[in-house]
């Protein structure tokens, strides 16, 4: 389910149930593994694999997803 104000570019891929928050961006060729849930306000960077739940208001990169920063 894709939270309102929410952007989804080229090439992303949802596992199974994935629950987003609003106003998130899903870099391209990000992936996020199923049953997660993406807080409100997070950044997704290009290429980035989220294997866990990502609380709100923060910025993911990299494989697997990691903190890059706050927001």
């Amino acid at each position: 389910m894709l939270g309102a104000l929410s952007q989804v570019t080229a090439g992303v891929t949802f596992g199974g149930t994935v629950r987003t928050g609003v106003n998130c961006f899903f870099g391209i060729k990000s992936s996020v593994m199923p049953n997660r849930t993406i807080g409100d306000n997070v950044q997704i960077m290009a290429g980035s694999l989220i294997v866990s739940d990502v609380e709100s208001n923060v910025v993911m990169g990299g494989n697997p997803g990691r903190l890059v920063r706050r927001l």
